[in-house]
């Protein structure tokens, strides 16, 4: 084999060819996603939800893996995820991952993956609650005893989007101000002791089902009508409905001052769920007979409360009350109140929680109830890390899509990390950075069969060990 030598000085470099059979990648960590993807066994997912592509051989699994792993591995686009997995030509062909091209066999052209991202025959709120129904066949993702549903949504800013399908106007935390963007539904699994995953995510569409172009802004004090725009409450209710029964456990539902309306907690309560929400200062209450503000229960009862044990610089008292019904809610709902104050330094933050369990005592409603701010950390990991906003689709189907994958990505990460002990001491962001987007060598033994070799040290060589799969 021919030698260059290159001699600067002291130092001395030899430049070596290649063998033919050598290729690297730069996104090792992608078999142990793979591997994943064989434990959950989404291909029979995808099955269950009937979702298939092409007459013959089925790509959907395919093009489904490479669209849910395509932002790790800087792939933000649906050409550039054709391009990265060997489907689609580029310039010098420097896109192109020897890897994942061997991953997936079954090639797939920007136009096949855009086919099949923007069909509207794909159910992908069937695909979400199949994967529900999947995790609860492991022992350490079933829902048990002490979890809880947690439902919110997150602004996802799209401020220079000009041809994307039913943008509206958003509040940007960043910015300060409204700008373009979507608005997006969710709902959380949250248990102290197990991994946590997404049930639901899905893009509020702020225009009616029906085709309405013009209508009067409803407030939340009753669900959508026949015809009318669903609110994002309505889309949290919709999907609870749907979701809640594939659950063997929840202990209870929370969510946040914007979604405690009185028909959203008695539509909870007709389910047979418990729930725990946040009063606004607008909402009142029959209190022993009286009937109070906000403001004036948090008046009254803010002597009484005494500190929780086990949870230093909480202070809370619970008392039962009556939440009266109104025009669109004609029942009573008995409730219990929990005023609790959060002493932080030197503030004092207080709030008025409600559940519709009179039984639980004020240490149970607290305990539960702080477990809703996990979601804000899952949105900004998803946000950062998981490429929940790297997105430039045009069509709702495409949207849809977007988000079912996007589920899909940080459930394969959150597994990964559960079911890994070594990687467990490690980040999100170190990981996907550092594991996932790992360079590795290749040795093609045979077309049939590759030698992946890492780095030591890398965070992903335990996951990888012993590994063996399908090509897809």
């Amino acid at each position: 084999m021919s030698q260059h030598k290159i001699i600067e000085q002291s130092l001395q470099i030899d430049v070596r060819p290649a063998e033919r059979n050598l290729h690297y990648t730069g996104y090792a960590g992608t078999l142990a996603l793979r591997r994943v993807w064989h434990q959950l066994d989404v291909d029979a997912v995808l099955q269950e939800s009937a979702i298939h592509y092409g007459k013959g051989k089925d790509k959907a699994p395919a093009m489904s893996f490479a669209l849910a792993v395509g932002p790790l591995v800087e792939a933000g686009s649906i050409r550039r995820i054709a391009q990265r997995f060997g489907g689609e030509a580029s310039q010098q062909r420097v896109e192109v991952d020897p890897l994942l091209s061997q991953i997936v066999r079954r090639h797939f052209d920007q136009r096949t993956l855009d086919r099949f991202v923007n069909t509207e025959r794909f159910s992908w709120l069937r695909f979400q609650q199949a994967l529900v129904r999947q995790l609860q066949r492991f022992t350490s993702t079933v829902a048990a005893d002490g979890g809880v549903v947690i439902v919110d949504d997150f602004p996802i800013p799209k401020p220079y989007a000009e041809a994307m399908a039913y943008l509206s106007n958003i509040w940007d935390n960043n910015q300060q101000r409204l700008v373009r963007g979507y608005t997006v539904v969710h709902l959380y699994y949250h248990h102290p002791t197990r991994p946590d995953y997404s049930l639901y995510i899905e893009p509020w569409r702020k225009t009616s089902a029906m085709g309405e172009t013009k209508q009067k802004p409803r407030r939340a004090l009753r669900p959508a009508r026949p015809g009318e725009q669903l609110s994002k409450m309505d889309m949290a209710h919709q999907a609870l409905a749907e979701i809640l029964p594939l659950l063997p456990a929840c202990e209870a539902v929370l969510f946040d001052r914007w979604y405690t309306a009185r028909w959203f907690g008695h539509a909870l309560t007709e389910m047979g769920a418990a729930w725990i929400g946040e009063c606004n200062s607008l909402q009142k209450f029959e209190v022993f007979g009286d009937y109070l503000s906000v403001p004036q229960i948090i008046e009254r009862f803010q002597a009484e409360q005494i500190e929780l044990p086990g949870l230093a610089g909480f202070a809370a008292v619970a008392m039962p009350a009556i939440l009266r019904s109104d025009r669109y809610t004609k029942v009573d709902q008995a409730v219990l109140l929990v005023l609790l104050t959060r002493t932080i330094g030197a503030e004092e933050h207080t709030s008025l929680l409600i559940c519709n369990r009179r039984q639980w005592s004020a240490l149970k409603v607290v305990t539960l109830y702080r477990y809703r701010v996990t979601i804000e950390q899952c949105h900004r990991q998803g946000k950062q890390f998981a490429g929940w906003a790297d997105f430039q689709t045009r069509s709702w189907p495409a949207l849809q899509a977007h988000f079912a994958f996007a589920l899909l990505r940080s459930l394969l990460l959150a597994l990964l990390i559960a079911w890994s002990k070594p990687l467990q001491a490690f980040s999100l962001r170190r990981i996907i950075a550092f594991g996932i987007r790992c360079i590795g060598r290749i040795a093609r033994r045979s077309r049939e069969h590759i030698t992946l070799y890492l780095p030591r040290g890398q965070p992903l060589v335990h996951a990888c060990y012993d590994l063996s799969f399908e090509m897809l």
